[in-house]
């Protein structure tokens, strides 16, 4: 053996495997090739691309472990929380050398390689649904992925969900899961809507455009944010026959959100949701640290990050300029926009007001406890969604789904409670309608879609989670949403209160 020092490492390892990593640490333990979950994986991407079509962009024969195939088999929720995903040598590499970077012959072992440019194939990464990430500048990617100062509420969304236990029957097995649902007096043919979400087209630029048609396809209501970058007449028109709810955050002018509210009327909204968690802008970290600014500016690291994607940018610098379609005043950062236009004193006198602008169903969003759960069902509005807006504003609230029983207790099986924060699976949507939601909403899981490929992107989050909630209700045993209860769901405990501090 030489006895020098060692300036070289060779690492011995197949290349088809895989670690998913988020901002260095791994998410899990790689799965190895011969795992049986790679088999469901091979269907999936057939179903989009057949072999002979993936032969002639990659050039390897049919070999079912391969990256492809296990990425189609992933769970989607890591997928979508990752940052990076390394190759295991190239994992291994990253570790020796503090490196991250794909190796070509690794690469081409994956299936995604093109065999004649030798490179990434991007129109089959976006056939696949794979990945947001690399098609999104870092500012714009964070900005929808990121959360509030250590971004604690997030993650503890997300385990809540993890931490369940289902209890399938075995008595009444069902043939068909009929995923549709009576909301706010119309029809939805799935237990969820597309959320509110500010600056869309920044993700991508069909935007909120490519959402509400999206929405009108799948037969589910889609809601515009008061800080919705395309008008409330374009997404009327965008979804003329389907059902349109509106966000509103009540602003310092008062009667700017009085004119929203008579414009969303007029277009044919059917639902006002009144939001009440943003008096002030939380302290999204992620966005100062990548100094984002609406709309964002040009500036060294910008333009650097912009380098490997260009058709991002060449799509913002050629489409109407990003801006909010409802309020003028879009310069600096979200925090500075938020900070200036919303309201700390909001009150139960501005809902009475909006309630009588208001002919439709009004809902209040951003409720996070039980008291005010039953004083807003108690004063009449016809649905509360339980939410800590993504995460997004104060961290360390209270974990949405973990209130969701507390509150239907408190509120009756009648009342209208609608959940969203944390939802990545339609596993997740049918726990919740299981445990008394009558709906829940989708804000993320459909923007990671939507920069993932546009209008395409965000059909396919909506397939995947009507397919997700179908196979959960038929392995539970139940043919309709009605037929799901509580004791089909325990919620498992990763933290509890110390003592009873009340």
């Amino acid at each position: 053996m030489f006895a020098g020092p060692n300036n070289i490492i060779g690492v011995d390892s197949w290349a088809v495997d895989y670690a998913l990593l988020r901002d260095g640490s791994m998410l899990d333990n790689p799965f190895h090739y011969r795992d049986a979950r790679t088999a469901r994986g091979v269907d999936a991407v057939h179903a989009r691309a057949p072999h002979a079509d993936l032969y002639a962009r990659n050039g390897l024969q049919f070999l079912p472990f391969n990256t492809l195939y296990q990425l189609a088999a992933e769970r989607q929720a890591f997928l979508e929380f990752a940052d990076r995903l390394l190759l295991i040598p190239d994992l291994f590499a990253y570790w020796f050398t503090g490196t991250e970077r794909a190796e070509a012959t690794n690469a081409s072992t994956t299936g995604l390689f093109g065999v004649r440019d030798g490179a990434w194939d991007r129109d089959l990464l976006s056939t696949l649904g794979l990945p947001a990430k690399r098609r999104t500048p870092k500012a714009a990617f964070d900005y929808t992925d990121g959360a509030a100062e250590g971004e604690l509420s997030l993650a503890r969304a997300r385990h809540a969900f993890e931490d369940i236990e289902f209890h399938p029957g075995t008595r009444r097995p069902a043939e068909h899961a009929d995923t549709s649902v009576e909301i706010l007096g119309g029809p939805s043919a799935l237990p969820f809507g597309i959320a509110p979400t500010g600056f869309t087209r920044l993700m991508q630029t069909g935007g909120e455009i490519a959402g509400a048609s999206a929405a009108a396809a799948a037969g589910i209501p889609f809601t515009l944010s008061t800080l919705g970058t395309s008008s409330i007449e374009s997404v009327k028109a965008s979804n003329p026959a389907g059902r349109n709810w509106f966000q509103l955050y009540v602003m310092r002018e008062r009667e700017i959100s009085y004119e929203l509210v008579r414009r969303a009327a007029a277009a044919g909204f059917d639902t006002l949701m009144f939001t009440v968690d943003t008096p002030i802008a939380g302290a999204r970290l992620r966005d100062k640290r990548n100094g984002f600014s609406i709309p964002p500016q040009l500036t060294l690291g910008t333009i650097v990050n912009a380098i490997p994607r260009p058709w991002w940018w060449v799509d913002f610098l050629t489409t109407p300029k990003l801006e909010l379609a409802s309020l003028t005043d879009t310069g600096g950062t979200v925090g500075d926009l938020l900070n200036a236009a919303m309201d700390p004193t909001i009150s139960f006198d501005d809902l009475a007001v909006i309630r009588d602008l208001w002919p439709g169903k009004i809902v209040v969003k951003g409720v996070q406890n039980v008291e005010d759960s039953v004083r807003l069902v108690d004063a009449g509005v016809d649905g509360i969604v339980l939410s800590n807006h993504g995460g997004r504003q104060l961290d360390r609230a209270a974990i949405p789904f973990h209130l969701l029983p507390q509150v239907v207790r408190e509120v009756g099986p009648d009342a209208t409670v609608m959940v969203d924060t944390g939802i990545m699976n339609g596993a997740d949507i049918v726990a919740s309608i299981a445990l008394g939601a009558k709906f829940t909403l989708i804000g993320r899981a459909y923007l990671y879609g939507l920069m993932a490929g546009g209008r395409e992107g965000v059909d396919r989050a909506i397939h995947i989670l009507r397919s997700e909630i179908e196979r959960t209700m038929t392995l539970l045993g139940v043919s309709s949403l009605d037929e799901l209860q509580p004791s089909h769901v325990t919620q498992l405990t990763r933290l509890v209160p110390r003592a009873d501090t009340k």
